[in-house]
């Protein structure tokens, strides 16, 4: 079973809004696209938890993890006319026990991000791409308890580039979706946001956000 602990920091990245999946290649243009709908600033929330929540459930009985419920969650996002956009920062951990007749091995992965900024660029039809041109320090720490010894390891993410993963969108009046399509068993991912004023915004994320 040690194969699913292997596995999970994979799953853990797709907890984030586009800002901490893999990058892929330099940022080619100064500016993407959108329609005017997608500009404001966004507060929303998105199902991973759930859905991580789903696989772990199926796993075998001597396996027990769980999602920590605030994980990817309580995101604001900026869009500006010309597709440039920053995000808030956010975090995500999951917990993980192997049973054994002496006790329990332990595994948390924990994701966290320190806002990113980037440009979106929108279509054809409701296709959703970015690129990531900076972001703060983000790391993957993984800690393990294993016969009573504890071990850490920190691992930086990459800060920069586009990603692989395909997109989508749908926006109205001040309500958006972004649909983030990754391949079984977890699926489709919705982000679902709600348009905010500037005064709606925490005091610790209005710099990262408003900051032009």
């Amino acid at each position: 079973m040690r194969s699913v602990a292997r596995a999970l920091p994979a799953l853990l990245l797709t907890l984030f809004p586009p800002s901490i999946l893999p990058a892929q290649t330099a940022c080619l243009a100064p500016t993407g696209s959108v329609p005017p709908c997608m500009v404001g600033i966004w507060s929303g929330s998105n199902d991973m938890v759930e859905r991580m929540d789903a696989i772990f459930a199926t796993l075998p009985d001597d396996v027990v993890a769980q999602m920590v419920p605030t994980s990817g969650q309580y995101l604001f996002l900026r869009v500006l006319r010309n597709g440039n956009f920053a995000t808030s920062p956010t975090e995500a951990q999951a917990d993980m026990a192997f049973l054994t007749e002496n006790g329990a091995d332990e595994v948390m992965i924990a994701v966290q991000t320190y806002g990113m900024s980037g440009y979106f660029t929108a279509g054809p039809g409701d296709a959703l791409a970015y690129c990531k041109w900076s972001s703060g320090p983000d790391t993957m720490t993984t800690e393990s308890t294993v016969d009573g010894a504890t071990y850490q390891q920190i691992t930086p993410l990459p800060a920069f580039g586009t990603s692989s993963v395909p997109f989508r969108y749908e926006c109205a009046g001040n309500s958006m979706n972004i649909f983030m399509d990754l391949p079984p068993p977890m699926g489709t991912i919705t982000y679902t946001m709600t348009k905010v004023n500037e005064s709606a915004l925490p005091a610790d994320v209005v710099d990262i956000l408003m900051g032009d």
